[in-house]
């Protein structure tokens, strides 16, 4: 049994400490709950309940903490969250200040509209490359290593033009060296690759270069997939988490490297919510 936290009531006959929560096995029936301390008693919430019809799916229930454990409220089709560590969801209007060299960020700006997980997202409406690139001690919260992986949604407004990359492993301070996730939309049909960026601006494609459909209007998540020596990126669709399409390569130069860096080309593109998982 583990415990999570603890607070404390206050009352006229003494002080009681009880826990935020608490994980426990109740058996055969009902695997693993959240115990839920209430003035009149003790109630759980199981995460698996086989009599839900499917012994292995994750649900909640929630249960009374009187008679006899009556269900107050249940979903048997119950699905949890996805599981991620956001490193920039560009919600300060100081954002930038996290990100120590900058490349034409004069053409970023904040917006609320369209935006996919967090309130806000980056507009890049230039057809200057846009590319601001954070390092340990910039003040981002974490930082993508070998066996990250990063995710950041993005949504073209107009076809046929701008990019957007991901840049990891980069190599502070100059911040030119480092593997690249390249999505282009400036093409008759867009194409996504991985590349390798070495002293004094030399480029090494890794990865096949990979043509897909275009999406427009719609968020798309790219996602790096950071493991020692190969590194794949997908392309997904928000809407139905359909994978469009994925390329990898195999590159060890940058592997331990810890800067990232967002290259943006407009017009019309949009960013939102970068994140490890």
């Amino acid at each position: 049994m583990a415990q999570i936290g603890d607070i404390k009531v206050y009352t006229a006959t003494g002080v009681q400490s009880l826990p935020v929560f608490e994980l426990a096995d109740f058996g055969a029936d009902v695997y693993k709950v959240f115990k839920v301390y209430t003035p009149s008693g003790v109630g759980a919430i199981p995460l698996v309940d086989p009599a839900a019809g499917t012994p292995d799916r994750p649900w909640f229930k929630v249960y009374s903490d009187v008679s006899g454990g009556k269900v107050l409220q249940g979903h048997s089709a119950a699905s949890l969250g996805p599981s991620y560590t956001v490193i920039e969801d560009f919600s300060s209007a100081l954002w930038l200040n996290n990100y120590s060299l900058q490349y034409s960020t004069g053409g970023l700006s904040r917006v609320t509209s369209p935006v996919s997980i967090s309130p806000d997202s980056i507009y890049s409406n230039t057809s200057t490359t846009a590319t601001p690139y954070s390092f340990i001690g910039d003040g981002l919260p974490q930082y993508p290593a070998v066996g990250d992986t990063i995710e950041c949604d993005f949504q073209f407004q107009t076809a046929g033009s701008g990019y957007f990359l991901i840049y990891f492993g980069a190599k502070g301070p100059g911040g030119q060296e480092n593997y690249g996730a390249f999505y282009r939309n400036d093409m008759d049909h867009l194409s996504f690759r991985v590349d390798a960026r070495g002293s004094g601006g030399s480029l090494t494609t890794i990865s096949s270069t990979t043509s897909i459909t275009r999406y427009i209007n719609e968020w798309l998540t790219l996602k790096v997939e950071w493991t020692a020596g190969t590194k794949t990126i997908s392309v997904i669709r928000k809407s139905d988490g359909s994978t469009v399409g994925t390329t990898s390569g195999s590159n060890t130069t940058f592997d331990s490297e810890v800067g990232i860096g967002l290259g943006c080309k407009g017009p019309d593109l949009y960013l939102n919510t970068v994140r490890l998982s």
